[in-house]
């Protein structure tokens, strides 16, 4: 008799990181590059003046604008000033929100994480893995977070850019 774990996929939750940007999705992959493109000369980002609606219609709706507020104790927090219509659907209302409102506890790492890795070290980031939201875990998202700033520091702003994807068994 078969016991009850056999024919079952074990899922991972867990979200990779890769510093070097190989992405799966073409929209993320296009993303990316319009991001790499607008670096000016021997800038490591682009400055917010540098990223234009226009130049992003192709990939606009996986696109978040993504402010850093510091409080007065110096700590950092995620303000998310536009989310685009792709983003919208599948998490919901994010414009005009902060970055980890309604999100439970015990997911707060899975989202402020990357936003830190990338203030800190004003490099952009892939990351992958099962959606955790809502419940929507057969959903697979693939991200890039990629700063925006002056002269190789992050100053205030990034750019996120999600794609989401139904799973089949992994």
């Amino acid at each position: 008799m078969p016991t009850p774990a056999e024919g079952f996929v074990t899922v991972s939750f867990e979200i990779k990181y890769d510093e070097s940007c190989s992405f799966v999705n073409p929209a993320l992959t296009e993303a990316y590059a319009y991001w790499k493109g607008q670096c000016r000369g021997n800038t490591s980002m682009p400055t917010r003046g540098d990223v234009h609606p226009k130049g992003m219609r192709p990939f606009i709706k996986h696109v978040s604008i993504v402010d850093v507020r510091t409080d007065e104790r110096g700590g950092f927090s995620y303000f998310v000033r536009l989310a685009g219509s792709e983003v919208e659907r599948v998490l919901g209302r994010r414009s005009g929100k902060m970055l980890l409102d309604g999100v439970p506890e015990d997911q707060v790492p899975r989202w402020q994480t990357p936003f830190d890795r990338v203030r800190e070290s004003g490099r952009p980031l892939r990351g992958f893995g099962r959606l955790m939201f809502q419940g929507k875990i057969w959903l697979n998202n693939e991200n890039l977070w990629a700063p925006l700033g002056d002269d190789g520091k992050v100053t205030g702003m990034f750019c996120a850019f999600a794609a989401t994807t139904g799973n089949d068994a992994e």
